[in-house]
């Protein structure tokens, strides 16, 4: 454990992915550290202005502070990915864990339904998800939690159904141990670490999905600062005013590179190829 640490910290790609991944964390938690200005007031006598003092990436087509609504907005890029994991990963672990220690009706069921929901495209059935019932950021979170917990469930399932075959979990089926307890005393906490890894590579999708969903005018509704319609509201001016699209898509490509250092880094260590 003490040499994975000290790999993780030596690790180029997880330190500049965590170290990208703090400062959007202080971002999010202090705004008002970085910026003054509303993210939400317009000012119709600064329209579309080019970056100045006053407002260093410039106003959007109402006149509103360009910085101060990416670095609002980096909060609902966390709320949606604490959001997600929170629900995803439990519901996910708990789905595959049965499915792949339990050899009965309730197993194969489980099995045959995360099998349906990886086969379904994950951002169009979140479209119409929310789509039918109803645009906003919740709805929008609730569309992607129900299309992302399979993979955690499959992944689970593969270690459980490998991990119930050694010789220890034998031994404690013929010491009387009850399932429950195999499963999740001895089988479930060697499942974590893939879990874990799984959860910091899937977290620029989430990010991806939600700016998706508010691009097409699903997710995040006005005047919200949500990184994805702020793209939506910008592509009438892309040839025109090229910081409209160009800042909030930079937000959303950095976000995601971190957690993809992070994981890519995290897989690097604990499959011991390095950097």
């Amino acid at each position: 454990m003490y040499k994975q640490v000290l790999a993780m910290y030596n690790n180029k790609s997880i330190v500049l992915g965590f170290s990208l991944l703090a400062l959007f964390i202080l971002v999010a938690l202090v705004p008002t550290m970085f910026t003054r200005q509303s993210p939400y007031t317009p000012n119709f006598d600064n329209i579309l202005a080019p970056a100045n003092g006053q407002h260093i990436f410039g106003t959007d087509e109402l006149g509103r502070d360009l910085f101060a609504r990416i670095i609002f907005g980096t909060r609902y890029a966390f709320i949606v990915v604490l959001s997600v994991c929170i629900v995803t990963i439990p519901l996910g672990f708990t789905i595959g864990a049965i499915a792949g220690y339990k050899q009965n009706f309730i197993g194969n069921f489980l099995s045959r339904m995360i099998d349906v929901f990886l086969a379904l495209p994950k951002l169009i059935i979140a479209m119409a998800l929310v789509a039918s019932v109803g645009v906003g950021i919740k709805n929008a979170i609730f569309a992607i939690i129900l299309t992302a917990w399979a993979p955690y469930a499959r992944l689970t399932r593969a270690n459980v159904l490998q991990l119930k075959q050694q010789d220890f979990i034998l031994v404690l089926k013929l010491q009387g141990v009850s399932s429950s307890r195999i499963l999740f005393r001895f089988i479930a906490p060697l499942c974590l670490s893939p879990i874990f890894l799984q959860a910091f590579l899937d977290m620029s999708g989430y990010i991806l999905m939600v700016a998706g969903l508010g691009f097409l005018g699903l997710g995040a509704q006005p005047p919200l600062p949500e990184w994805g319609s702020m793209l939506a509201n910008a592509k009438d001016y892309i040839l025109t005013h090229w910081w409209l699209i160009t800042y909030p898509g930079g937000a959303i490509l950095l976000l995601s590179l971190s957690f993809n250092l992070i994981g890519e880094g995290m897989q690097s260590v604990l499959t011991n190829k390095g950097f």
